[in-house]
């Protein structure tokens, strides 16, 4: 699996609506220091701040954050293990996340050419529409998410090329940015997909989506930045990822609800699962 790190946000205790009632210089949140003392309760080395751009993490930092309250931002990682085991015991009832607070993943790319990482932004302007479909309405209808599908920053007969990353690197709040690789921050890239409720409500839909976004990064990168931007079908996601077994159907039973059954049934890439996703659905 590529190195990456995460981003979780949780509402302060008291619901408080910071756009309104924002925190003043020094004060933390409710419900922060309980944060930082789960974190260190479960052996992990974690740093209270206040809200700044952290890089390159080693420790677990809790920093206050001026949407939701609370940010918990991992060190970077090479496996899942301690961010379910944190997700578990976020489920006590006391810690509080509501559909307004992100998750994000940052993916390492230190090993890849901007030619590799123009194709994967490319590939993913032509699957997001399908990616869309497997999420609650509240990330799609969000400005801190937004479809770059929708987005004005291509023309729709506008030919992929390494440009790509630096207009994906202007703002952080699409649904896969460059925010941080065009300022020489750090070279990763962020996916913004995510709600923290869902994630803490069933950990191991985290395990799902990080083996979706890793094959997707895999197969995007070796393919090469496409012709064009147009969006592509179903069956042409699944050709280009080459899910199996239980991971198809998982996407399958994602996306079920917002396409039409027969045409997914047809699909020849999909004749080894008929059978189960007919019985299972």
């Amino acid at each position: 699996m590529r190195n990456f790190g995460v981003e979780i946000e949780l509402n302060s205790f008291d619901n408080r609506n910071f756009s309104k009632n924002p925190l003043q210089t020094g004060e933390f949140p409710q419900g922060f220091f309980e944060v930082v003392d789960l974190i260190s309760s479960l052996g992990f080395k974690v740093e209270p701040k206040s809200w700044h751009y952290t890089h390159n993490n080693r420790n677990w930092i809790v920093k206050t954050d001026s949407s939701c309250g609370i940010e918990i931002c991992s060190p970077v990682l090479e496996e899942t293990d301690s961010v379910i085991v944190l997700l578990d015991h976020l489920k006590d009832e006391k810690f509080q996340a509501n559909n307004s607070c992100s998750f994000h993943i940052h993916f390492d790319f230190l090993d890849s050419s901007n030619y590799k990482i123009a194709s994967i932004l490319s590939w993913w302007i032509k699957v997001e529409h399908l990616v869309f479909d497997c999420l609650s309405k509240n990330r799609k209808c969000n400005s801190y998410c937004k479809s770059i599908g929708f987005s004005d920053i291509f023309e729709h007969d506008q030919i992929p090329s390494e440009e790509v990353i630096f207009s994906l690197g202007k703002s952080k709040h699409y649904s896969v940015n460059a925010f941080h690789l065009v300022r020489n921050n750090r070279r990763t890239l962020e996916f913004r997909l995510f709600n923290s409720k869902e994630f803490i409500e069933n950990s191991f839909e985290l395990n799902n989506w990080m083996f979706f976004l890793n094959e997707f990064i895999n197969s995007s990168s070796s393919k090469g930045i496409p012709s064009d931007f147009c969006w592509v079908d179903l069956e042409d996601l699944l050709a280009l990822i080459n899910l199996k077994n239980e991971k198809l159907f998982w996407f399958l039973s994602k996306i079920n609800n917002k396409i039409d059954r027969e045409s997914l049934l047809r699909s020849k890439s999909l004749f080894d699962l008929k059978k189960i996703f007919v019985e299972k659905i």
